[in-house]
């Protein structure tokens, strides 16, 4: 830079923290995607929820062997919601979700799986249909 003008160095030295600016929004562009943000998921029982004892639930990035999110519920029998809610950390990907419903005697668990494409904050999983199998 010693063989630059004086009046074009200063230019480029104000301009400096712009371009740092710039390069960093470029990379929270490429980058932040894959970060875990805070999803709301409702997983949608329906009709068949009085028969609903238990739900287990497993989200799975596609290509990993890890689960990224895990939860269970338990429901005294009849008290299973039509609806659930649950906040849980996931990044912009497709998962394998794996789901198992424990149902109320004489009817058999029901395990199931699915790939859902997260990207928005808040995502529906329907379950009332596989359970009414």
């Amino acid at each position: 830079m010693g063989d630059l003008p004086v009046a074009l160095r200063s230019r480029l030295r104000r301009a400096a923290p712009l371009w740092l600016v710039l390069g960093a929004l470029a990379t929270i562009g490429v980058v932040g995607p894959r970060f875990p943000r805070e999803r709301e998921i409702s997983y949608e029982l329906g009709l068949a929820a009085p028969d609903v004892a238990r739900l287990d639930v497993t989200w799975t990035a596609e290509g990993t062997a890890e689960p990224a999110v895990a939860a269970t519920w338990h429901f005294a029998p009849g008290k299973a919601p039509t609806s659930l809610r649950h906040r849980a950390p996931l990044a912009d990907a497709t998962y394998d979700v794996e789901v198992l419903l424990e149902r109320a005697a004489p009817l058999p668990p029901l395990d199931t799986r699915r790939r859902v494409r997260v990207d928005a904050s808040s995502l529906a999983v329907p379950l009332a249909t596989d359970a009414s199998r």
